[in-house]
């Protein structure tokens, strides 16, 4: 925080009662100048800013990794003579890093003062899992396996302060960090394992990134 030192010269009425002899007062009135120090706290530029993007409330479900030993069936006969037909596993799954989307608005206003972005005040809050790539068993059971439902939009909670220095004016801004998980699919025809596979990349909701910008 950053201090100085302000010297103010202030003039004031000073009263001042004086007793005669005869046993009468008499109250004259004058002026004198005085000097006040004061000390001016200016706002600090680095203000600190409070997040609490881990907090529980966004309930956030956990991407399960396990492994899954289901075969998966495309429902397509690949030879009519001897009825075989296209099933799939789901070979591994893995964590493959993050992504940011696009910043939106918060709240804004103007300083000094504390700014905070919550629930009540803050829209635009509303994310949704996405899946790319290849997926021939079918996002939705993908998204099973993850423990996810992939497309379905979910509302999540926001919670983030800034201290705005006095005189300007800033709003808070927010975007959403996405976890990507790699799934890999490995063919079987009729139970037996092939050299086909196919990879897809499911990306979910982590957690809010938070900043600001000037108005």
């Amino acid at each position: 925080m950053k201090e100085s030192i302000v010297t103010t010269m202030l003039t004031a009425i000073v009263a001042t009662t004086v007793f005669t002899a005869f046993g009468g007062a008499v109250t004259y009135a004058k002026a004198e100048t005085m000097e006040e120090t004061n000390e001016l706290i200016l706002p600090d530029e680095n203000a600190p800013i409070f997040s609490d993007e881990g907090a529980e409330y966004l309930n956030v479900p956990e991407i399960n990794l396990d492994n899954d030993t289901n075969l998966y069936s495309e429902g397509i006969q690949v030879n009519t003579r001897v009825a075989q037909y296209r099933m799939w596993r789901i070979e591994s799954k893995t964590s493959a890093g993050t992504s940011y989307g696009a910043w939106r608005n918060g709240p804004s206003g103007k300083g000094k003062a504390t700014l905070s972005a919550t629930n009540s005040n803050t829209s635009s809050r509303s994310v949704s899992s996405s899946i790319s790539g290849s997926y021939p068993i079918g996002a939705d059971k993908i998204g099973a396996s993850l423990g996810i439902t992939i497309g379905q939009s979910k509302t999540y909670g926001v919670s983030y302060s800034i201290n705005i220095p006095a005189g300007k004016r800033q709003q808070i801004i927010f975007r959403p960090v996405y976890k990507s998980t790699k799934v890999v699919q490995r063919e079987y025809i009729s139970g037996v394992k092939t050299k086909t596979a196919r990879t897809a990349t499911v990306k979910t909701f982590s957690h809010w990134d938070y900043s600001f910008k000037n108005l």
